[in-house]
């Protein structure tokens, strides 16, 4: 349960009192040295319908910072839309006015996150009718997509500028200090970006030499090959547990959810070449271009590969014709593969997860191959025996029971054995297509386009980068915290979580709708979350670290096979797992991730390294916007231990019923009825679905109360006055709210928002914004909206 989505990865109930509004400054003005405020009043030359007010402490050095009168009263500061010219005033006035104005934070992270507040506000709209456009109205503006991006925010600017960080480690080519593990990680994304030009020489070589030899031909490239030499069971043992590619389902070691300290093999469905079912079931003008999108770089790809098998001949008739029939099948049979496949909402239902059988009863049940001779020959890899008696734990068992009526139907036949075929080559292609040379990474730039709106490919420098995270992230990982997570940004972080939890505790003991026994038990979880921030210790030793990587061989020089290795390396890794206790100790996010996490079967929330940088955290902000972004990830992710999904498991991890039915009902109409405000929000005309994101949206609100609780319970108990930001004039409790908001202030294409409307488990930015303040009247009170205006419905949604 992530904060959100991968892209390439989850309180006050008292109303904010006047009185403490008084000791921080009013809505409109800041406190000054002397604490008496005095207001001066002139008329703006260009708008001389606009009265704009300066305190004396802001006209400084002869430089006049404005104020313009909002609906709501509250003097914002007006500044320029360009982010340089908000820099170029703060850094002035920070150079001249620092001794009058201690109380204002002047560090460079503070003056960068004025100006990019600043930027990204539009003032010109009431924060009571519309609070994400009062916080992000100018986001676009300020922030274009970026070539070779179909989508721009906060997370993605951070990540781009985490990769610059690993960029400039990485080109430090004579670091004679890293370890043997960090040396990998750099020979690796060297043999990614390819300097030598080794990959453009080989072109699809190396694959080709898979499909003739390993996976015995194909019809694309051999037109005379032989299907009725066609083995299924071998074909099964070649794709998945040699190579480790795609196709079918997919199968892994996993925390036993009934068992939370032991693991246990878990089938799922998969199969698919495009992220979603939907691509393929729902027929619209949209969906049909991705489908033509996916036939065009098939199409592509096969001719590439037929060109190389054969240098000197043109493409035949008949080589188009194979071409495009193989391109229909394979089509054809994803196409049913989707209509079979359980759609997120259905997953849901407790009869479509988890359901445990021996490794003896998928013989039965699924008879497609024989389970004991695939899943053996895996084991035998690490030279262990899995018996008939072995615990299967089976995801999705109806789509297997439909699995087996298809693949047993193609088996019949020797078109169908040709269509199965078919399709799992296609599984080597597409899993290995971007490792080799341009002209075949080339080939998803139509798919690219029509899938997400996306122009270009990405600098290969940081296509690599990201691929070595997910190859050697940890020794990576290692690299990256030494330059930029040191000192006590992990014990602050800390804190933190610490003062959060114990808000949202408070949060669950006023819960009028649980009943005793339930809450006790809530109570009981909450405190036993543990929580795992920055890194994994081990990483920064390198002995430890060497040894985490120790299996792993990786040349510089050829990036095809260094691509095998890691998935051999991996495959062989999980394995061993099956005859280990889990250790709650290892992360499943590397640290320069831009994410977090909370795994419900070790109760257990994540914040890696990567996400507690600006403009989420920085050790000398005001406790305003770390408590208003970063402390609402600490408490989304929380929350989440709470949610639809997470409820379901008690404080050990273990999947039980622990709910009392009373609160169990209660907690169902809750649900229902964050459902359907999230359902009523549209994105061109799109609707969200309340259902499938619903566990994030409780999460959201969740996090938002929790972290608004800790950070009002922080100045309660500090009598200092919060540090100020430069050149803003909003309180501390307002700049809260707008530092939450502009987490997500976002810039997409019409297609990424559609995919996301139909795959993501997160409602779009927007609605994170819009749905978690309308349901928190603390944030009514801070910004005096008046009742029934959009920001301040009668009717809320609240859980925690």
């Amino acid at each position: 349960m992530t904060f959100v989505r991968a892209h390439y990865q989850r309180q006050t109930n008292e109303a904010v009192p006047s009185s403490d509004d008084a000791t921080e400054g009013d809505a409109v003005s800041v406190r000054s040295d002397s604490n008496v405020q005095e207001e001066f009043q002139f008329i703006d030359s260009n708008h001389p319908s606009i009265v704009v007010s300066t305190p004396p402490s802001c006209n400084c050095c002869g430089v006049t910072l404005c104020f313009k009168k909002t609906k709501m009263g509250n003097k914002v500061f007006v500044g320029g839309v360009c982010t340089l010219v908000i820099l170029v005033v703060i850094y002035f006035l920070t150079t001249k006015c620092s001794r009058s104005n201690k109380s204002v934070c002047l560090t460079p992270d503070c003056i960068q996150i004025s100006a990019s507040i600043l930027s990204s506000m539009d003032q010109d709209v009431d924060p009571c009718e519309d609070f994400y456009k009062f916080a992000c109205g100018k986001w676009e503006l300020s922030n274009p997509i970026p070539d070779g991006k179909s989508s721009w925010s906060p997370f993605e600017k951070l990540h781009e500028a985490n990769q610059l960080v690993l960029k400039n480690i990485l080109f430090e080519k004579n670091n004679t200090q890293i370890s043997g593990a960090e040396e990998k990680a750099r020979r690796y994304f060297y043999s990614c970006f390819d300097e030598g030009g080794k990959i453009e020489e080989v072109k699809g070589e190396p694959l080709r030499k898979i499909i003739n030899n390993d996976m015995e031909g194909w019809i694309v490239m051999d037109p005379s090959y032989n299907i009725s030499n066609f083995d299924f069971q071998r074909k099964m043992y070649l794709l998945q547990n040699k190579y480790h590619f795609g196709g079918f389902f997919s199968w892994s070691i996993v925390e036993d959810e009934s068992n939370s300290s032991q693991h246990v093999i878990q089938l799922d469905q998969g199969g698919l070449s495009l992220p979603t079912q939907d691509f393929y079931v729902k027929d619209t003008e949209g969906n049909k271009r991705v489908i033509k999108a996916l036939e065009i770089m098939m199409t592509r790809l096969f001719r590439l590969l037929l060109q190389e098998e054969y240098p000197n001949d043109p493409i035949t008739k008949e080589g188009e014709d194979n071409i495009k029939q193989t391109v229909l099948d394979i089509t054809n049979f994803e196409k049913r593969i989707a209509n079979i496949t359980i759609s997120t909402s259905q997953r849901k239902q407790e009869n479509n997860l988890y359901n445990r059988m021996t490794l003896g009863q998928l013989n039965v049940n699924y008879n497609f191959m024989n389970w004991s001779i695939y899943v053996n020959e895996a084991f035998s890899q690490i030279n262990k025996t899995i018996p008939e008696d072995e615990a299967v734990v089976v995801n999705a068992p109806k789509y297997f029971k439909a699995l087996t009526d298809l693949i047993n139907e193609h088996k019949a036949t020797d078109n169908g054995k040709m269509t199965l075929n078919n399709y799992m080559i296609w599984q080597a292609i597409r899993d290995m297509k971007n490792t080799l040379s341009k002209s075949y990474r080339d080939t998803d730039l139509i798919l690219q386009k029509a899938m997400f709106g996306k122009e270009g490919h990405e600098e290969r420098w940081r296509s690599c980068i990201t691929d070595t995270d997910a190859v050697i992230g940890y020794a990576l990982g290692a690299m990256f915290v030494r330059k930029v997570f040191q000192g006590q940004s992990k014990t602050v972080a800390e804190g933190m979580i610490n003062r959060i939890k114990e808000a949202f505790i408070a949060n669950l003991n006023e819960a009028a709708w649980m009943d005793a026994t339930t809450k006790a038990r809530a109570v009981d979880k909450a405190h036993s979350i543990t929580d795992m921030i920055g890194y994994p210790d081990y990483i920064l030793n390198k002995n430890d670290l060497n040894k985490k990587y120790k299996g792993l061989n990786v040349s510089e020089s050829d990036y095809f096979r260094n691509t095998l290795a890691h998935s051999q390396f991996v495959f062989v890794e999980s394995l061993k797992k099956l005859f280990k206790k889990v250790n709650l100790t290892q992360w499943s996010m590397t640290p320069p991730t831009v994410n977090a996490y909370y795994t419900p079967v070790k109760n257990q929330i994540v914040f890696p390294s990567g996400l507690l940088q600006n403009p989420f955290f920085a050790l000398d902000y005001p406790k305003s916007l770390n408590f208003g972004a970063m402390g609402v990830v600490m408490g989304h992710e929380l929350s989440h231990a709470f949610d639809d999904e997470g409820r379901k498991y008690d404080k050990n991890g273990n999947m039980v019923d622990w709910w009392l039915n009373s609160t169990t009902l209660n907690f169902k109409n809750k649900l229902t009825c964050m459902t359907q405000q999230y359902s009523h929000y549209t994105l061109h005309n799109e609707s969200v679905d309340g259902n499938i994101t619903v566990g994030e949206n409780i999460a959201d609100n969740g996090g938002l109360k929790a972290s608004y609780r800790a950070y009002t319970k922080w100045l309660e108990e500090n009598t200092i006055p919060e540090v100020r930001l430069p050149g803003i004039k909003l309180n501390s409790r307002q700049l809260f709210f707008v530092a939450f908001s502009q987490v997500w202030c976002s810039s997409s294409t019409k297609e990424t928002d559609h995919f996301q409307l139909m795959e993501d488990h997160h409602s779009p930015g927007k609605f994170r914004v819009l749905g978690p303040l309308s349901n928190f009247k603390e944030f009514a009170n801070v910004f005096l909206c008046s009742p029934y205006s959009k920001m301040n419905p009668k009717e809320r949604c609240e859980i925690w």
